[in-house]
């Protein structure tokens, strides 16, 4: 809980938090790590929201700061709904976990912006809700945010949509210039 917390005041970078935190995980713990995620429940109207996007054709991409071989797992379920998924690599040949960050300058584990960038949109609409979400909010047209992406946004008068779950944004989608979902 240290390592997070000196994320959130801004000590200590996501790169080298997520660094120290992945790198405390025996490597032969992946499988439990793996089970536990894809036990824990999604964020309620994912799967609705995934088929909505799906059906009228609007690419989904999830770009999170978790281990890949956990998000691949959790979504592996609803994988046909999803355009691309980018996450955290981890190297398990040894002792303990190591996150393979790519080199560069971004301070983040997992350059959420620059993926965002990389796809080719009309408008960029971004849902997050923690702290490693801030670049790629910084780069969209819309932000549905909660927690503290959007204490974050709110401190700097920016602009965002609140939400609690995945009914909430499509019931809000229509305010972010889209077509209305059902």
């Amino acid at each position: 809980m240290e390592v997070l917390a000196g994320i959130s005041r801004g000590n200590i970078s996501l790169r080298a938090g997520t660094e120290r935190l992945i790198g405390s995980l025996p490597s032969k713990q992946a499988d439990t790590v793996r089970r536990f995620v894809t036990r824990q429940p999604l964020r309620p109207g994912f799967r609705v929201f995934l088929q909505d996007m799906y059906e009228r054709h609007i690419p989904v991409v999830v770009v999170s700061g978790n281990i890949q071989f956990c998000v691949e797992s959790r979504l592996a379920p609803l994988r046909h709904l999803i355009h691309r998924i980018h996450a955290l690599e981890v190297d398990l040949d040894r002792p303990r976990m190591r996150a393979l960050i790519a080199s560069g300058t971004t301070s983040e584990a997992v350059p959420k912006a620059d993926i965002v960038l990389s796809y080719p949109a009309q408008r960029r609409i971004v849902i997050g809700d923690s702290l490693s979400d801030r670049s790629m909010a910084l780069q969209a047209d819309s932000v549905f945010a909660r927690d503290r992406l959007l204490s974050f946004l709110q401190q700097r008068e920016l602009p965002a949509t609140p939400f609690n779950d995945f009914h909430d944004v499509l019931r809000q989608f229509p305010d972010s210039g889209l077509r209305a979902g059902k």
